[in-house]
Order: C-alpha cells, then structure tokens, then sequence
C-alpha cells in the first residue's frame, strides 16, 4: 500500500517524515496555499533543483518518490518544475483536460522527464462524480479520489467504502480526505483490487506545513 503524505514545506520535518516508512513525498506548487514548497528546500538538499548551481551530485536527498502537486497551473511552468526539482510525479488537482494531460506527456516523454508518473486527482460530492474519471482512463498512472466522509461517511462527504464499491474503472487509485489517525483499521479493510494507497494531506499537522512524523509513523505500523 502505497502511504503518500503531502504539503509539507520544512525540510528538518520532510526528512523526519520521510524515515517513518512513508513512499511518497507530495509538495505543493500553488503560491496561494499555506503550505506552498520555499525555494529554500533546494537549497537544504530536500528536492535537488537543476536550475541551482549550489546543488552538487553528493547533495543529500530524502530517499523517497517525490510528487508536485499542482492546480489549474500553465503546462510551461508545471514541466519547468518537474524537470529543475526531479519530480517523479505530478498530482493535478484542478480541472485539467485529458487533452491537456495529453499535451504534458508528450512534451515531458520520452526526452525531459521519460520516467514521470501523471495522478489526476478528483474532489468528490457525489459517489455519482467518480464517473468522470473514465474520460482519463489511459492516460494517466494514478487516480487520486478525495472523499470527506471517511470510513462511514461520517462530516460532509461519501465514505471511501462508496468510492471503492463505485470504482469501475482499470487505473488504480488511491483514497484522500479525512484520513484521522485512528483509521488505519478502517483503511485495512477495503478490498478494491486496484486500491494502491492513500494521501494524507492536513489531517496529521501540527502547523500548515508541518506534519507530525511520530504520528504517522505509529499509523503506517498499524496499517501494515
């Protein structure tokens, strides 16, 4: 099971993250979010930036995939932060086209980044809004369904049970949205043979940013 945490902007909390068995690190590239990536982490040596000179090979990386995470964002600029950062995904989480998909994996393979993953990410209201994900079958790796209800649908939102049992499709997927602490059980029990995994985003903080790494490291061990 893939356990993805993302919006983490320090680099001392990135690598404390990084060792509790987590695999993969999502940053964020939207200036407006609180939780936006800072140059400064390459410079620490977090995301290895080609386009910094201060960066050398023996640089010290966190030692997992990394993903930016990116909304409604001009295709130039997501491809320039692919390829200065080493970005070994990209998550879209706006209402990007599959022509504008298309577009991005033409331009990126196989001669900037041949190895990069595309997830298309849904916000979902409606277990009925999990059928827009067909128009991208194909074309892409990964989708990543974001689902408020948690395991019984509990706040605003559908349960991740509905969105497993309404998934019909042939990419595989993983689950976001109101992920707690104590829901490791609930996440061990779902059986959708194309569930590879989860994202946690805001629900482990300590601060915008901030994720606690104690936290999720007891979470991980009780999922696996």
């Amino acid at each position: 099971m893939i356990i993805a945490v993302c919006g983490m902007n320090r680099p001392d909390n990135i690598r404390e993250v990084s060792r509790a068995g987590i695999d993969m690190a999502g940053f964020v590239f939207t200036r407006t979010d609180p939780r936006y990536v800072k140059s400064e982490l390459s410079h620490a040596g977090i995301i290895p930036d080609r386009a910094d000179s201060a960066v050398r090979a023996g640089t010290e990386h966190i030692g997992v995939p990394t993903a930016g995470v990116f909304a409604d964002e001009m295709p130039q600029t997501v491809i320039t932060q692919i390829y200065n950062y080493r970005l070994d995904y990209v998550i879209l989480c706006g209402g990007e086209s599959r022509i504008y998909i298309d577009n991005l994996r033409c331009t990126l393979v196989p001669d900037i980044v041949p190895e990069v993953k595309i997830i298309k990410a849904f916000a979902l209201k409606d277990v009925s809004e999990i059928n827009l994900s067909g128009e991208f079958e194909g074309g892409v790796e990964m989708f990543l369904f974001k689902a408020e209800g948690g395991p019984s649908g509990r706040g605003e939102g559908i349960a991740w049970s509905e969105v497993a049992e309404a998934y019909a499709g042939d990419t595989p997927f993983l689950l976001a949205g109101n992920i707690q602490p104590d829901d490791a059980g609930h996440i061990s029990e779902i059986t959708h043979p194309l569930f590879a995994g989860i994202c946690i985003y805001s629900e482990f903080e300590t601060f915008p940013g901030v994720k606690d790494a104690g936290r999720i490291a007891e979470f991980i061990k009780r999922i696996r």
